[in-house]
């Protein structure tokens, strides 16, 4: 696992002039993002998940499960619209 990749990456590379162009990479998926957010969440509240001993790789998988009901929600709407 590279625990040193950026979120959000971008290349920065100078023109002829010396001004700075900045490229934009994919970086972060919106599932990881998601996730994130509701891993967020969870800490908030941790005084919750201390209260019931849920270990970290359990707060970390129901962040994805998270993330994919939210994915999955955002398909539906897609359908709708």
């Amino acid at each position: 696992m590279n625990n040193q990749q950026p979120a959000f990456p971008c290349i920065q590379q100078l023109d002829r002039n010396g001004d700075v162009i900045t490229y934009a990479e994919e970086g972060m998926t919106l599932r990881d993002y998601f996730a994130a957010k509701a891993l967020q969440a969870q800490i908030a509240n941790s005084h919750l998940t201390e209260r019931y001993e849920v270990s970290r790789s359990v707060i970390a998988k129901e962040a994805y499960l998270f993330a994919d009901a939210m994915m999955e929600a955002r398909e539906v709407k897609q359908e709708v619209a």
